[in-house]
């Protein structure tokens, strides 16, 4: 038996987009499940008219609207969820996108760093940025290792450049640890292709 009036229904409605698009572009792992598991449980409420809480708790919010009414807020309701999942979907698209790139970016510039250093054969200095990519790079690794913004969330070989480059950053710090600045700058040479084909796969150039 129904027991939500037709407001709670589009709230739901519009709740259940907004979880949507949240789960979608901004969440992974547990947190993007119980979004979409949530979501799914407010459209079937908003679909069917039903809440089960409601029902124990014998709530009834169903109301009398006139016809009219209704089909005038439901036209509105479905413009302003169209608008939402445009609007919503697009922006967070571009601030994820813009994000990451920020991110790639905090860790290429040590590494370079790093890199010319190794090639100048400065080992001071190429120890002390290599201190700076070895905290960007884990700060990188442990905030993407689940999370895939849009940009990279269909790559599939986003999971072997991450473990690439965290294989060459660890081999590169104990050259430079040994003063084997030579091995390291061929090992951090190594790492380049895996920057420069990330960005080109997704069209982050």
């Amino acid at each position: 038996m129904k027991n939500l009036g037709l407001n709670e229904r589009l709230l739901r409605a519009y709740v259940a987009e907004i979880f949507i698009l949240t789960a979608f572009f901004w969440r992974a792992g547990e947190w993007q499940l119980l979004l979409y598991l949530v979501a799914a449980m407010f459209i079937i409420q908003a679909a069917s008219g039903t809440c089960g809480v409601y029902s124990l708790l014998k709530w009834d919010t169903c109301g009398n609207i006139k016809r009219k009414s209704d089909k005038r807020l439901v036209y509105a309701a479905v413009a302003g969820m169209i608008v939402i999942a445009v609007v919503g979907g697009y922006g967070s698209a571009i601030l994820t996108r813009n994000t990451f790139v920020e991110d790639l970016s905090g860790v290429e510039e040590p590494y370079h760093a790093t890199l010319n250093f190794s090639t100048q054969g400065r080992s001071v200095q190429a120890a002390e940025e290599y201190g700076r990519l070895s905290g960007s790079f884990s700060d990188f690794q442990d905030k993407y290792a689940r999370y895939r913004p849009l940009a990279v969330k269909f790559d599939g070989r986003f999971t072997d450049d991450l473990q690439n480059l965290s294989t060459i950053i660890s081999v590169s710090g104990e050259d430079i640890a040994s003063q084997n600045l030579t091995q390291a700058e061929a090992t951090l040479k190594s790492g380049l292709p895996v920057f420069s084909g990330l960005k080109e796969r997704n069209g982050l150039v």
